[in-house]
């Protein structure tokens, strides 16, 4: 059996958005990729954007780090 995790936040405050993200950083070690070596193997990951979803005219995210599980 295997336990998952998933989070989807957003922050005004872009020092919490990466505190929260090296939070995750020092564990994604420990995290599993399910099914791994198959075609489509599901990694997990962490993921910090930039968003601009909330400007007028709305505009897009932009991945400014990423993990993902070995």
């Amino acid at each position: 059996m295997l336990y998952r995790v998933r989070i989807d936040l957003a922050f005004l405050d872009p020092d919490q958005a990466q505190a929260l993200y090296d939070q995750a950083a020092e564990v994604i070690g420990h995290a599993l990729t399910i099914k791994p070596g198959e075609p489509n193997e599901p990694k997990g990951f962490i993921s910090l954007q930039h968003c601009r979803r909330d400007e007028i005219p709305p505009g897009p995210c932009t991945e400014t780090s990423r993990q993902e599980t070995a």
